[in-house]
């Protein structure tokens, strides 16, 4: 959220306000080709697969006793991480810019995908409420100036809403099993593997209060919480990965347990060492509806579909290490991508109609 001061001069607010170039109704910057949001930035998100015959307490009931035994061998040090499909150590190439998934951003999805009315005066609010919080704490509660406000920030977004951001990229951590080096793949732990699975729940990683907001209740209009389906689906069982890549993180693995006390170098304590994140970068394209799901962050989630453009997976979460990644775009570039768009979409209404 941007926290520059505004200026605010005359009489009239809607004539008068002067906004800085940081702020939420300056031009929308656009990314550069095969840049990626700081990898510093990047948190633990709250992302679980969707499985078809429940609800993915397996993999919450893994991710507990991992967290256990991360606790049991805190005094080894931070273990590598990582993630799968076209083996590789040079750095994967995207045309695009992939945005994190903030509340933010999310908030300009939703005009994008015209999910909100611009007509409906407690949707500008609560964009401008989310984007301008210090405008917004200002002259919310001043009748006189907060019709040019608001009038001004519904001006931004029908200006800007075409050109807001639909590329985001959402980050799952995985746990590696043992290597087989003869067909050189790591095979995923049965917990954390993704056996066809094309919805995935995804919390923005920035969730809390905004500008006051009640974090319980969210801010309506502008849920925090996504049901990704994605045109294909999701299949991570085994890991191709170089030999040479693979020996460099089993031996970092190694070094990391041989800091254990020898009574602790268990599987039950060990594994955890063998960690992994994949990195999803997708496009949003289309707004199915809302869902209420019982487990997540908030009751509420946006069910919107979405295109998988590639992944990436590394051994580290700072994303320095890579494993594995797919390009989904450049197997595909002699097709326009918005033309592949739209034909998936029309085969998922298909299959939704089933």
């Amino acid at each position: 959220m941007i926290q520059t001061k505004k200026v605010f001069l005359g009489i009239l607010a809607a004539q008068a306000l002067l906004f800085s170039p940081s702020s939420v109704f300056a031009q929308e910057p656009a990314g550069q080709p095969g840049q990626e949001a700081s990898a510093g930035a990047q948190v633990e998100r709250g992302v679980r697969p969707i499985l078809e015959t429940g609800s993915g307490s397996a993999v919450d009931a893994a991710a507990a006793a991992a967290a256990a035994a991360a606790a049991a061998a805190a005094a080894a040090g931070d273990a590598p991480q990582n993630m799968v499909r076209s083996s590789s150590s040079e750095p994967p190439k995207f045309d695009h810019y992939y945005d994190e998934l903030t509340l933010d951003k999310l908030s300009k999805v939703y005009w994008r995908l015209n999910i909100l009315n611009i007509n409906d005066d407690a949707s500008v609010d609560n964009f401008l409420m989310i984007n301008e919080c210090d405008i917004y704490k200002e002259y919310r509660y001043n009748e006189f100036e907060w019709g040019g406000v608001r009038q001004r920030g519904r001006q931004y977004i029908q200006d800007n809403m075409k050109t807001f951001p639909d590329r985001f990229l959402f980050e799952q951590p995985l746990f590696l099993g043992e290597y087989d080096i003869n067909r050189q793949v790591f095979k995923v732990q049965e917990a954390y593997q993704v056996k066809g699975t094309q919805k995935f729940e995804v919390a923005a990683n920035d969730y809390k209060s905004y500008c006051g907001s009640d974090p319980g209740t969210g801010i309506p209009g502008y849920p925090t919480n996504l049901l990704i389906e994605m045109n294909q689906p999701v299949n991570l069982v085994e890991i191709p990965v170089e030999k040479q890549i693979a020996k460099i993180y089993i031996e970092d693995v190694t070094s990391q347990i041989h800091k254990l006390p020898e009574k602790d170098r268990i599987p039950a304590y060990t594994d955890v060492f063998r960690t992994a994140y994949i990195v999803y970068k997708i496009r949003l394209f289309s707004f199915k509806g809302l869902v209420y799901l019982s487990a997540g962050i908030s009751t509420t989630s946006a069910h919107i579909y979405a295109i998988l453009e590639g992944y990436e997976i590394y051994a580290d979460k700072e994303h320095e290490k890579l494993l594995y990644f797919q390009n989904f775009l450049r197997e595909q570039k002699d097709e326009d991508v918005d033309s592949r768009l739209k034909n998936q979409f029309e085969e998922l209404k298909k299959k939704r109609a089933q």
